[in-house]
């Protein structure tokens, strides 16, 4: 009688091992199916990454097919150390530069260039340090080789900003007039929020690509905002949202026109 409670016992044992081994077999390939759509995702046109100087001690990164460096090093003229390396991460990608003016005696140092401005002429002096300061970085990528269809510039209430959104709309055209001088056959966008833009430069409806901070976590609810209407009054061509790092949607349609070959 104790031996055959024993086989029973163990029978109803390895059942129950069968069962268990089952269940895991199917979480494991459960997990194994929804990690590789993850994983699929991220490699996809419509989700990008972007990077920049805070990132360069990371590892080296194979994130996607597209995605947007930055060439400073948060500031304007600064450099981002590990820009030439970071475009390797990327089949193809677009570049952005910080902006600001400081205005004082820091600014005044470019009059001239390309303009000749009385000291008095705030707008005229900011032009300058525009066009100088995208000049500086145009000239930093080209050292790196690194060259792009579309030049982003990042605008945000972080950076130092005059109170008069006059004097910082002619910041930003110098920026894109150095670019445009450069490269004519590039794209020049903007990068920022409905709230700092308009803070920024009031309510300049330039026309131009936006890429849009939306402060969310989630690529579907980023993509959301494709179908919206730029803080530039142009199209929305990428949606910003963030998970460990910066992420990007990319709009239907845009991704073969607005990175490098």
């Amino acid at each position: 009688m104790v031996k055959c409670y024993d086989m029973a016992k163990n029978r109803g044992f390895n059942l129950y091992l069968l069962i268990f081994q089952l269940v895991v077999l199917l979480a494991i390939v459960r997990f194994s199916f929804l990690f590789g759509a993850y994983v699929s995702s991220i490699h996809g046109n419509g989700t990008i990454y972007d990077v920049s100087w805070p990132n360069c001690s990371a590892a080296t990164l194979n994130l996607s097919n597209f995605g947007i460096v930055g060439v400073n090093g948060g500031v304007e003229f600064s450099s981002n150390p590990c820009l030439q390396s970071e475009t390797t991460w990327f089949n193809s990608y677009a570049v952005y530069l910080n902006t600001s003016y400081p205005g004082g005696w820091y600014s005044n140092q470019f009059n001239g260039s390309p303009n000749v401005c009385s000291l008095s002429d705030s707008t005229c002096l900011s032009y300058d340090y525009g066009y100088n300061s995208a000049q500086a970085s145009i000239k930093y990528a080209d050292l790196q080789n690194v060259h792009a269809k579309l030049w982003l510039l990042d605008v945000e209430t972080a950076n130092s900003w005059s109170n008069n959104t006059m004097v910082n709309r002619a910041n930003l055209m110098g920026m894109m007039a150095a670019i445009k001088k450069y490269d004519p056959f590039s794209t020049v966008g903007f990068y920022s929020t409905y709230y700092q833009y308009n803070l920024i430069v009031g309510d300049w409806q330039n026309g131009d690509p936006g890429w849009l901070g939306t402060g969310l976590q989630s690529a579907d609810e980023a993509a959301d905002y494709c179908s919206t209407v730029s803080f530039t009054g142009g199209p929305v061509i990428m949606t910003q949202y963030t998970l460990k790092l910066d992420q990007d949607y990319v709009c239907s349609g845009q991704s073969n026109n607005l990175f490098t070959d």
